[in-house]
């Protein structure tokens, strides 16, 4: 009887594998599809990516930026961002200061007037 047992498990585990096998094959097969498909849905959102950005460049960095500035509010939150943004604008107008390019300065004295 364990004998019997023994040899319906075994018949189990062989069908079960077989089973698998062939599933995995299957797996593999539409995994290689997929990964194709993403390859080409990939080539496609670059292409459209460097499109826009092409066509316009502006829209698109300012948009990035205000994606990023909006993480930072919500990851490190409002005092810590400000902070940040003050820092990088006064190295950036420092910056202007070593480098004898005063450009911000004289846009800044523009817009006062």
């Amino acid at each position: 009887m364990a004998n019997q047992e023994t040899k319906k498990n075994t018949k189990q585990k062989s069908t079960a594998s077989a089973h698998e096998g062939k599933a995995k094959v299957s797996d593999g097969s539409s995994k290689q599809s997929t990964s194709s498909q993403e390859d080409n849905f990939t080539d496609k959102k670059d292409c459209l990516f460097l499109k826009m950005y092409q066509e316009h460049p502006n829209t698109v960095v300012l948009t990035l930026l205000g994606l990023i500035i909006a993480l930072c509010f919500i990851f490190i939150g409002f005092w810590a961002t400000i902070l940040i943004i003050l820092f990088t604008v006064a190295g950036f107008i420092y910056g202007q200061y070593k480098d004898k390019e005063l450009w911000v300065y004289h846009m800044l004295k523009r817009l006062l007037k």
